[in-house]
């Protein structure tokens, strides 16, 4: 059951942040498709980097306390990027000519390593959570759809309650807590 709710937290956290991260863009270049492009294109690369090291450290450290500790680094990033963004954006729109490189060279450099650390949850679960090859599939499976509903409601939780409400920096500092 804990396993379950890593895993539903992780997939929440990462939507939280890619739409909040869309909000940090808006005063520096604005949040067109650009952003949007880059925010979603770096934030699945991340994912996928994650996917596959999740499962191979998961194989390596069939561990509960590692899998906390990947969680824990990716909660103090994001309250790194709490600290850290506004700077970094104002630098990069400032110094990089073209809205589309501040918009991936700022998601790279705010998104990738939490979306990778998150990302290296579900399967390192999976690794923690199945008990026998014979289950596999099946653990796989249900791991894989309770990180996608936790994706869904971090979707319409940052949209509808968190953003209109707490505002960027309140998300950040509380996800970070969370994690």
């Amino acid at each position: 059951m804990f396993l379950s709710f890593l895993v539903f937290v992780s997939g929440a956290a990462v939507m939280i942040l890619e739409i909040v991260a869309s909000r940090f863009f808006a005063p520096y270049i604005g949040t067109s498709i650009y952003v949007w492009t880059a925010l979603i294109g770096i934030v699945m690369a991340g994912l996928s980097m994650g996917y596959a090291l999740g499962g191979y450290l998961g194989d390596k450290w069939k561990s509960l306390e590692r899998l906390q500790v990947i969680i824990a680094i990716g909660g103090f990033w994001i309250l790194a990027i709490g600290v850290l963004r506004d700077a970094l954006l104002l630098w990069l729109s400032l110094t990089v000519p073209s809205v589309i490189f501040v918009a991936i060279i700022g998601s790279i450099i705010l998104l990738v390593i939490p979306s990778i650390l998150l990302g290296m949850v579900s399967p390192y679960a999976v690794r923690l959570a199945a008990l026998d090859l014979q289950h596999v599939g099946r653990t796989a499976g249900r791991l894989a759809a309770i990180s996608t509903v936790g994706s869904i409601v971090g979707t319409f939780l940052a949209g509808f309650v968190l953003i209109p409400h707490l505002g960027t920096t309140n998300i950040l500092f509380g996800l970070s807590a969370l994690l």
